[in-house]
């Protein structure tokens, strides 16, 4: 069952009830306007639902031979900013693109473990973020128009190839100048930042929480940072400068809830 909350008044305000068939749902998304929600899992389809409505309105799951659907649990769904395409990630080591409009996979990317919320796409520059669950070679940009590897993103310079197990990943709200990740390897969350040849390294994190990080979240003007733990505990960090270096951000906690 999917609930609609005010977490304000801690009022519900509705549901949506997928059929039987429909279960163990893992992932879901808004569009950018709030008109649509996509919502997968275990069944290895997604489904479209329109909000106001509440209603069903398209499933989206193809067998053809060129390019077929997923063929495990799908464990990420994001709409690009226009709502018109569609990214899914899956434990069968794939990501396909999905055009809205056909309902059709117009991209398949063979490779990145996703095995959380650790997947986003941004249309206006032809580029998708993977976090996979694996010790090398975890966060990946690819291009979303061709399907092709741009950068392996190091994620410790320091220890070059090796990675965190990344559960979450996300591009900052307002463009792709900025990469969150998070994960289990240190429990540790990290930003990435792209430089002036449009590859990304390492600026700064938090390691060594309390438990595992399995998800997290941009605020809209990228300025809070929200960590889900495997504790149960939602933790929100504020990017704050550092004093004498103009433009470089760093990590700094200010709630634990």
């Amino acid at each position: 069952v999917i609930t609609y909350w005010n977490p304000i008044a801690n009022k519900l305000l509705g549901t949506i009830k997928p059929d039987k068939k429909f279960s163990d749902i893992l992932c879901l998304d808004y569009s950018r306007d709030s008109s649509h929600l996509a919502v997968a899992g275990r069944r290895k389809s997604i489904r479209i639902y329109d909000e106001e409505k509440k209603v069903l309105i398209t499933k989206l799951k193809t067998r053809e031979q060129k390019m077929p659907g997923h063929s495990n649990r799908i464990f990420a769904v994001h709409f690009d900013e226009s709502g018109k395409i569609l990214v899914s990630g899956s434990w069968d080591m794939t990501v396909k693109v999905w055009d809205l409009n056909s309902g059709k996979i117009i991209q398949s990317i063979y490779g990145p473990e996703v095995n959380g919320d650790s997947l986003d796409v941004n249309r206006s520059a032809d580029c998708i973020i993977t976090g996979s669950h694996r010790s090398s070679e975890a966060l990946q940009l690819w291009s979303l128009s061709t399907g092709k590897l741009i950068q392996n993103i190091e994620w410790d310079p320091t220890k070059p190839g090796e990675s965190s197990l990344i559960f979450g990943t996300q591009f900052e709200k307002t463009g792709t100048n900025w990469i969150l990740a998070c994960g289990s390897g240190k429990n540790e969350a990290r930003l990435f930042e792209k430089k002036s040849n449009n590859s990304y390294s390492f600026s700064c994190g938090v390691v060594d929480l309390p438990a595992a990080c399995s998800s997290i979240d941009f605020s809209n003007k990228d300025n809070i940072i929200a960590v889900g733990g495997c504790d149960g505990i939602c933790r929100l960090f504020e990017r704050i400068q550092k004093a004498g270096d103009i433009g470089e951000k760093q990590i700094a906690q200010t709630i634990n809830y």
